[in-house]
C-alpha cells in the first residue's frame, strides 16, 4: 500500500524537484497532489486526506505555517514536513507548535529528503501495525464477552439463576445494560436423524453474521437443536424473525421454522420452555417456514370453546351423499363458527381444518369416491393448508379440497358436462372477453379444478382452446380483402392488432398480411 503525499510550494521547479526526488526514491509513496498556496493546500488535504505533506512557509495569501495548523485540526496524524529557504528560530518553533515533525533548509539535497521520507513511512508502518494489534484486540475482547453473554443467556434459559441479586451483578459484570426480554427460538426444518445438529450450526453462524453489525444488547447462542436469540425489549421480534426466516430461505437448503415471545414477568426459563413447546405444536400441524408468535400461541391453547360438531356431522353426510355443492356450503359455515369462537385466528382455523380434512378424506375414500389416490393426496393439502394466510385463502382451499375428493361424483361428471358446454361457448362468443376466472366462478368450479378438467376433456388449455377457435375464425375472416388486420383482430377477441399479429404468427408461420396473400394466390390460382 502506497502512503499518499502531498505537496505544497509554491515555486514550479521546487515542486518539479521534490516529486522527482520522491518518485525515484523507490519508497512506498505515491503523489496525490499538489497546491502552490495555503489555501490550495487545505482544499486538496480536505479532498485526498494525506499522510505526509512536503510545506513550504512563504507562499502567496497564507502561509505554510498557516495552512499547516489548519490542516492538522481537521486530520492530526498526518506528518508534515516544513521545507523553508529561512533558517529563523521563531519560525522553527512554530512548526513545532503545530506538530511538524521535520524541518529542513532549502537547497534541500535528495539523500536528506530521502532520508527524512523514510524515517516517516517507518513510523506510519509503526502506527499502522499498532492499530491493527489494537483492532484484533478489540475484536478478540469483543468475541470473549460475546461468548460469556451467550453462556449467561443459556443459564438463564435453562433456569440456572435463582438468585436475582447475583443475576444482576452478573448482567452488570458482562456489561449488559439489561437482561434480554424477547427471544428467538429458530428450530432448522430438518430432523436430526438427517442432519438436523449440524443444519442448525449452520443457522447459528447465520444469524451470528445477520446480528453481527447490529446492537450490542442482543445475544446469539447456540443450544443444540435450536439457536436462540435474546434481545432487548426495544427491538421488533416480528421483523428480526422475518429477516432471518427470508435469510434462510435464500441462503440455506432448507427452511426454519421461529418461535417468538417477550417475558413480561423476566421469567426467561418459562418463556423458553413454552415457545419450544408452541413452536413444535405449530410445526406438527402446520409445517415449517413460519414464525410463531407466543401471545397467539397461548392464546390459541386456552381456546376451549370448539366449533358445532353437528356441523361437522352434517358436512359429513353431505360427502357420503357425493354433494359437493351442499358439502362447501356447509365447510364455509364451520370456517366461520372457527373464526367467531377464536376470534379471528388463522393458526387455529388451520389446526381445526386439519382435524376436517382426516374426517373428510377418509369418509370421501370410503364412500369409493377416491380410487387410486392415497394418502399423498391428503398429505399434500395438509402442506397447502399450512400455507394458507388469509380466510380467502382458506376458503379456496375448502374447495379445491371438495373438487379434488368428489369430482369423480354425478357432480363431478357434471363439472365434465359443463366443460363441454363451456367450450360450446367460447366458439359462439369468441369475440368477447373471456377468462378462464371468470367462467369457472359462473359454473361455480375453483379455478384449479376447472383448469384441470378443461385440459382433461378437451386436450388443450382453456387459453390454448380460446385461442385456437380465435385464430381459426380470423383465418376465415382475412379472406375478406375489404377488412383490415386491425377490424379482423377486433372480431376475434383482440383489441391489440400487434399482439394479435404476433400470436397469430407464432400458430400459424405467417403474419395476418402475408397468410391474407397466400390465400389469395391461391384462390386465383383454383380460378384459374
Amino acid at each position: 500500500m502506497a502512503y499518499k503525499l502531498l505537496i505544497c510550494e509554491n515555486e514550479p521547479l521546487e515542486r518539479e524537484f521534490l516529486i522527482q526526488v520522491t518518485k525515484e526514491s523507490g519508497l512506498p509513496v505515491e503523489v496525490i497532489g499538489e497546491a502552490e498556496n495555503g489555501f490550495e493546500a487545505i482544499s486538496c488535504a480536505a479532498e485526498n486526506a494525506p499522510d505526509v505533506i512536503f510545506m513550504d512557509i512563504r507562499m502567496p495569501g497564507m502561509t505554510g505555517l498557516e495552512a499547516a495548523a489548519k490542516i492538522k485540526e481537521q486530520f492530526p496524524n498526518v506528518k508534515i514536513v516544513i521545507i523553508t529557504a529561512y533558517d529563523e528560530f521563531d519560525y522553527a518553533k512554530e512548526a513545532l507548535r503545530i506538530g511538524a515533525l521535520e524541518y529542513l533548509l532549502k537547497p534541500v539535497r535528495p539523500e536528506e529528503l530521502v532520508t527524512v521520507l523514510k524515517k516517516i513511512i517507518d513510523g506510519l508502518e509503526k502506527e499502522r501495525e499498532k492499530a491493527l494489534k489494537e483492532q484484533e484486540l478489540k475484536k478478540s475482547i469483543k468475541k470473549m464477552k460475546k461468548f460469556f453473554q451467550a453462556g449467561f443467556l443459556a443459564g438463564l434459559l435453562l433456569g440456572v439463576f435463582d438468585d436475582k441479586e447475583l443475576l444482576a451483578s452478573q448482567a452488570d459484570l458482562l456489561g449488559l445494560k439489561q437482561i434480554p426480554k424477547g427471544l428467538l427460538v429458530i428450530v432448522p426444518d430438518v430432523e436430526v436423524s438427517s442432519g438436523g445438529e449440524l443444519s442448525c450450526y449452520e443457522v447459528y453462524q447465520l444469524v451470528e453474521e445477520l446480528f453481527s453489525t447490529y446492537r450490542d444488547e442482543s445475544i446469539v447462542v447456540f443450544l443444540g437443536e435450536q439457536v436462540v436469540v435474546g434481545v432487548n425489549d426495544q427491538q421488533d421480534l416480528k421483523e428480526l424473525a422475518e429477516k432471518i426466516r427470508l435469510a434462510a430461505e435464500q441462503r440455506l437448503d432448507y427452511t426454519v421454522t421461529i418461535g417468538i415471545g417477550e417475558a413480561v414477568d423476566g421469567d426467561l426459563h418459562q418463556l423458553f420452555k413454552n415457545i419450544r413447546f408452541s413452536t413444535r405444536l405449530t410445526k406438527f400441524f402446520l409445517g415449517g417456514n413460519r414464525i410463531v408468535s407466543q401471545k397467539e400461541a397461548t392464546a390459541l391453547l386456552r381456546t376451549t370453546t370448539s366449533y358445532s360438531f353437528e356441523k361437522e356431522e352434517e358436512l359429513l353426510e353431505q360427502v357420503r351423499l357425493g354433494k359437493k355443492k351442499e358439502a362447501l356450503a356447509v365447510l364455509d359455515e364451520l370456517l366461520q363458527e372457527m373464526l367467531a369462537v377464536s376470534r379471528g385466528s388463522l393458526a387455529y382455523c388451520q389446526m381445526q381444518m386439519a382435524e376436517v380434512l382426516v374426517l373428510v378424506y377418509r369418509t370421501a375414500k370410503y364412500a369409493g369416491f377416491i380410487e387410486k389416490k392415497d394418502f399423498h393426496l391428503q398429505y399434500s393439502y395438509l402442506q397447502k393448508l399450512g400455507r394458507c394466510q388469509s380466510v380467502a385463502a382458506l376458503r379456496k382451499w375448502c374447495q379445491d379440497l371438495l373438487d379434488e375428493l368428489l369430482g369423480s361424483t354425478e357432480e363431478g361428471k357434471t363439472a365434465q358436462e359443463a366443460v363441454r358446454k363451456v367450450m360450446k361457448y367460447i366458439r359462439d362468443n369468441y369475440a368477447k372477453e373471456l377468462s378462464l376466472q371468470k367462467i369457472a366462478q359462473q359454473i361455480y368450479l375453483s379455478p384449479d379444478y376447472f383448469s384441470r378438467v378443461f385440459k382433461k376433456e378437451a386436450g388443450c388449455t382453456f387459453a390454448e382452446y380460446l385461442t385456437r377457435v380465435r385464430l381459426e375464425a380470423a383465418k376465415q375472416l382475412l379472406a375478406n380483402p375489404y377488412l383490415s388486420v386491425s377490424e379482423v383482430a377486433q372480431r376475434v377477441g383482440y383489441h391489440d392488432p400487434n399482439y394479435f399479429s404476433r400470436v397469430f404468427r407464432k400458430a400459424v408461420g405467417l403474419s395476418p398480411s402475408e397468410y391474407r396473400r397466400v390465400i389469395s394466390i391461391q384462390s386465383e390460382n383454383s380460378r384459374d
